[in-house]
């Protein structure tokens, strides 16, 4: 691009100056000019080139054509909604005249037909031009001032318009038609008076802006918009970079006028006319000329107006956008025409209210094979219906880009229509251009916001010309500006960013959309593409075969030990001896952004694909770190993994899955970017893909089981391991090794062991995925059976990241006997997840080492958690461990240390430890209200002899009932084992329910805490535990099902016992107890009794002494009463 000396041009631009002008009044031609800043005066100088004039709405220019005028443009004055039918203008006289004739000609012009107030203009000590406005700001000494204001507007004839919201001492002020003096004398003698803080005229300053000397540059508020500058394009930001040079952008509309003097050096000598099918193209109207201006009037040329791509070649498709017979269709020719002369861009500002075949197919051959089969870019204006649906052919196919309209605050235009296919808003109202007769003008519609999109087009392109037409658009969308105070959403079938049904994407942005673009890969650009995997990068030769991209703000760097910045960065690579990373000192900082591209990889032939890199993010400023990947050459980029802020000063490896990819081309990219200092030097190192082998199929059905009867069902080998499970009936091949029969069915899976499969071999078997995200507590179960002499290992694992990790849920080695035995597995932490299992066996040193899997099954448990090994205790230390709370009751348990909050009703203290669980029975929990606590599901499948034990206590005058209660059938019906009710003791009572007619179910146990009529009905529970019972133990709990429990004046406990028994007698009211201890055969083996009346509630009896077995104990009291128990002593 040539680099320009740009003469300065003046633009308007408003100041509000927070200080006090004093100025000598224009009618008594005194020579001094000045204002007040902070109590002193500054000079000001009158400048006679220009004036200052505000104009009623229905002022027509042809006012004024007695004075000798430059040519000038009039803007709305949109500062005030109560004034927004006014009109402004800096008009610039053709001679400067004399300070005399300078203030005669104001003097005239403000007599003026429909001319509202008239200026001077200013030079300020430093040379800036000043303008006057009729706005002035003044500062009350005190919120009481109000009323002097009122007085000076009344003496001046002002209109107070408004009282300033965030600075509430300031008022703004106008100056009416009626004012005689000038805003700046106004605010001068205001000031004067001394009544106020501050009176300050609202002065306008003109920006120099070195972009381009078109004289009319200055009212193309769309290319730069210095009221609002939120509202324009960037066009000079973009034209620092391009301007769209050797880009053919055809207008299809009503030709364009090829003579044109702001036009001619950019027209194309390629012309068409559709309706005489000729060339050169015809003049039908000025709307196409008026288009092309703006897409590529000539820049720089001090002629009128320029394009947003000023180095564009125009190319004029001609078409009479009438009704007349043929017209419509003929359109269709214009692009096909397009397609076969070179064109890159069609710019098409008209609609048609009927659709046609025949011009979809043209449009999509120009999509599809113009510009050799990149595709042409596709523009048309959204319409001007002020609603929806976008007008035909806007909304034909998404390919297009549809265009809407805004004006110059960057509001919607009126007219703008809305709609789901909208793409992108462009300035459409009072928009200047070259009309024909080498004149221009002002003309509004989407028509023409149209080619301000399709000049951006032109930009893109001459920046990266191998663009497909749908990255350009991409490229157009991403870049936009969320501009207009409008919300913008994530939308379905919007992939470019956040969108608004009036907005679109938002309004083009040149500068960011040239910038993007440069940085955006052609399709097919990649140099290199793997398809070899397992694939590797460490940078240890250079860079391999990573690029730096042409288009962020610096390149990556390749190093070995420490970066050149202390306190970030690595000391040395992950790998090896080399790593890339991001050089973040000055001038890397702030916010800028570099980008490393990786080799193209050819993923078709990968069932699943995994990346890992290893990365290193140290430094008090750290900025953020992203990986993206595309899959169509670079046209979209989709972040898979990002991190920000400082990791710590170490490498830290992260897996990413991209399966998703698998069957595609993809690229990677690593965009670094740096935050506010010079520590945020991130790099990379270690760059591995790898294939994965994901599950082909998919569980979302439960109860699912699995038992191998036809083949392997949906569980699958894994060709990487060192061999293949086997699938079998009856025997395994091999002598006192695997089962005889199957666990369930007729088949069974297992790892036959013989030789070349050991010494420490291993096979791997993949199960399905299993969809848990609906699934609440979900278990599995299966049958495994390991019996051989130098018998192995057997492993099952677990992964949620497609197979990517592994996590160990269950083993075994060694040799566990001749018969099948069950494992159960809690599935709770992955509920919500989808998993994939699989069972992995590892061979010892011989043959007999043939392990089997059967009998798989997943299952929806009814409760919470699971318990499967025993001893099983709780005591509530740890929160109410895996007891959960049932939340369609009354109210909840509570856990508690200490006593209870009511007196005389609860325990002091826990039994075992420091906490228990209890029923607060204050109001509102009573009168009859329930509480239900329940325990997680226990598995006693396999078990035989089974003891639940716990203490509980139930002290309170209005104490209600506890119940302890259990359920085979997920809570569907539930069976009493203990129930007590009222007062029982103020002590803690152990009690033990048999729970062996549950073996080999599963089952869950709750407590059931019911109070009656009053507080005092606090009842608790603690240290409780299931037992399985072993040898002689069995034999002694048959036939304890109603004993252990139903003599409430004897207590024994713990029961089972190993070292010691406590037998308590505490409720028994009687002073003189005896206590025998018999065994089977009914021989005495130990007694105790209270000596001399002494009341004793408690024996120790040291069972330690004991033979393992089941004794009677004999509790005898001076009342009469004799009471027996069982007594169980364990190994």
């Amino acid at each position: 691009m040539k680099t320009k000396m740009i003469p300065k041009r003046k633009l308007w631009g408003t100041l509000l100056l927070l200080f006090t002008f004093l100025f000598a009044s224009v009618s008594n031609g005194q020579s001094e000019y000045y204002y007040y800043y902070k109590g002193g005066k500054i000079g000001l100088e009158l400048n006679t080139n220009t004036f200052n004039v505000s104009v009623f709405q229905n002022f027509k220019k042809d006012n004024l054509r007695d004075f000798k005028l430059k040519a000038y443009n009039l803007d709305k004055d949109v500062s005030q909604q109560k004034v927004s039918s006014l009109k402004y203008a800096e008009i610039e006289f053709q001679v400067a005249p004399s300070d005399a004739e300078y203030f005669k000609q104001l003097d005239a012009i403000k007599k003026t037909q429909d001319i509202r107030t008239v200026y001077p203009s200013f030079l300020s000590e430093n040379g800036t031009e000043i303008g006057l406005s009729d706005y002035i700001y003044v500062k009350l000494q005190s919120a009481g001032d109000y009323r002097e204001l009122e007085k000076k507007a009344l003496e001046y004839d002002l209109t107070i318009v408004e009282q300033n919201k965030y600075m509430p001492l300031w008022y703004t002020l106008r100056c009416t038609e009626n004012t005689d003096f000038s805003s700046l004398e106004v605010a001068n003698r205001i000031f004067e008076s001394e009544l106020f803080a501050s009176s300050v005229p609202d002065l306008m300053t003109y920006d120099d802006i070195e972009c381009t000397n078109d004289p009319d540059f200055g009212d193309l508020w769309g290319l730069l918009n210095t009221i609002d500058p939120n509202a324009d394009v960037n066009a000079c930001d973009a034209w620092a970079i391009t301007e769209g040079n050797g880009i053919n952008v055809a207008v299809l509309d009503q030709g364009i006028e090829l003579t044109h003097i702001d036009l001619a050096a950019n027209i194309s000598p390629l012309s068409y006319d559709t309706e005489s099918d000729t060339s050169p193209s015809l003049i039908f109207g000025d709307h196409g000329t008026h288009c092309a201006g703006t897409i590529g009037a000539v820049g720089d040329n001090n002629l009128q107006v320029v394009g947003i791509a000023p180095e564009c070649t125009l190319v004029s498709i001609s078409n009479s956008l009438a009704g007349t017979p043929n017209s419509r269709q003929k359109r269709a020719d214009g692009f096909n025409w397009a397609v076969l002369n070179g064109v890159d861009v069609v710019s098409n500002s008209w609609s048609s209210g009927v659709q046609y075949d025949i011009i979809d197919d043209a449009i999509d051959n120009a999509l599809t094979n113009g510009r050799g089969g990149l595709g042409c870019i596709i523009v048309f204006a959204a319409g001007n219906g002020s609603g929806s649906p976008l007008s035909y052919p806007s909304n034909y196919t998404g390919a297009i880009l549809a265009v809407g309209s805004i004006t110059s605050t960057g509001a919607r235009s009126g007219f703008s229509n809305i709609g789901a296919e909208l793409d992108v808003v462009a300035p459409g109202s009072s928009i200047l251009s070259t009309v024909l007769s080498n004149g221009t003008g002002y003309k509004s519609g989407t028509s023409m916001a149209t080619p301000h999109v399709a000049g951006l087009a032109a930009l893109i392109l001459s920046v990266n010309p191998c663009l497909t037409g749908m990255q350009v658009n991409d490229i157009i969308e991403q870049s936009s500006q969320k501009s207009g105070g409008y919300t913008y959403v994530i939308t379905v079938g919007r992939p470019n960013g956040t969108w608004n049904n009036e907005m679109g994407y938002g309004l083009i942005d040149a500068h960011a959309a040239v910038l993007l673009a440069q940085s955006v890969s052609c399709a097919g650009s990649c140099n290199t593409t793997v398809a070899a995997f397992p694939y590797s990068e460490s940078f240890e030769t250079d860079l391999g075969d990573w690029e730096q991209s042409t288009g962020d703000d610096f390149d990556w760097t390749r190093h070995s030990g420490s970066t050149t910045s202390s306190n970030t960065g690595p000391s040395s690579a992950a790998d090896g001896l080399f790593y890339a990373y991001v050089e973040s000192s000055f001038p890397n900082y702030p916010s800028k952004t570099t980008i490393l591209n990786s080799p193209c990889f050819d993923l078709t032939g990968q069932n699943g694909t995994n990346l890992s890199f290893a990365y290193h993010m140290y430094g008090s400023t750290m900025g953020t770190l992203d990986l993206q990947v595309s899959s169509d050459g670079g046209i979209n980029w989709t972040s898979e993994w990002s991190l920000s802020g400082d990791q710590g000063d170490q490498w830290s490896t992260v897996n990413v899955d991209i399966s998703a990819y698998s069957g595609s081309t993809i690229q990677l990219r690593y965009v670094g970017t740096t935050s506010t200092s010079f520590r945020s030097d991130m790099a990379v190192d270690d760059i591995s893909i790898t294939e994965t082998f994901p599950c082909n199929t998919n569980i979302t059905s439960f109860p699912y089981s699995e038992s191998f009867e036809t083949d392997f069902g949906d569980w699958e080998q894994v060709a990487t391991d060192d061999f293949d499970w086997s699938r079998t009936s009856g025997s395994t091949p091999s002598a006192s090794t695997g089962p005889s029969a199957a666990a369930d069915g007729s088949f069974y899976a297992f790892v036959e062991s013989s030789f070349p499969n050991y010494p420490g071999k291993k096979t791997i078997l993949n199960s399905p995925c299993f969809d848990l995200t609906s699934q609440s507590n979900p278990n599995l179960s299966f049958a495994y059976h390991m019996y051989g002499a130098s018998m192995g290992k057997l492993e099952l694992e677990v992964s949620v990241d497609n197979g990517i990790t592994w996590i160990s849920l269950w083993a075994k080695k060694n040799d566990q006997g001749n018969q099948w035995l069950t494992a159960s597995v809690d599935l709770n932490a992955y509920a919500g997840s989808v998993i994939q299992l699989r069972y992995i066996g590892t061979t010892n040193n011989s043959f007999q080492s043939d392990m089997a899997v059967d009998d798989i099954q997943i299952t929806t448990l009814p409760c919470a958690g699971i318990v499967t090994s025993f001893p099983y205790t709780e005591s509530f230390e740890t929160d109410f461990g895996i007891w959960s709370q049932d939340l369609t009751e009354d109210f909840d348990w509570t856990r508690n240390s200490g006593s209870t909050s009511s007196v005389n009703t609860g325990p002091d203290a826990a039994n075992d430890g420091l906490w228990y669980a209890y029923t607060e029975s204050s109001f509102p929990n009573n009168p009859f209200k329930s509480a239900h606590l329940n325990s997680p599901c226990i598995d006693l499948s396999g078990q035989s002899t089974v003891v639940f034990n716990f203490w509980y206590h139930m002290l309170g005058a209005t104490m209600g009932t506890l119940a302890a209660e259990v359920t085979v059938d997920g809570g569907a019906t539930w069976n009493t084992l203990f129930i007590r009710t009222g007062e029982q003791a103020k002590t803690w009572i152990p009690a033990s329910i048999n729970l062996s007619p549950y073996a080999g179910q599963m089952i869950q146990l709750r407590f059931v805490g019911k109070t009656i009529n009053g507080f005092q009905s606090d009842m608790a529970i603690d240290d409780m535990s299931i037992n399985v019972l072993k040898g002689a133990e069995k034999s002694a709990i048959t036939d304890l099902t109603g004993v252990l429990s139903d003599s409430p004046h004897v207590n024994i406990y713990p029961n089972p016992a190993s070292d010691y028994a406590i037998v308590d007698v505490s409720t028994l009211d009687s002073d003189e107890i005896s206590v025998s201890i018999l065994d089977m055969l009914g021989k005495e083996v130990y007694s105790v009794s209270s000596v001399d009346g002494q009341a004793i509630s408690q024996f120790r009896i040291p069972t330690s002494t004991f033979a393992p077995g089941s004794y009677m104990v004999v509790v005898k009291s001076n009342t009469g009463g004799t009471f027996n128990k069982k007594l169980i002593v364990r190994e």
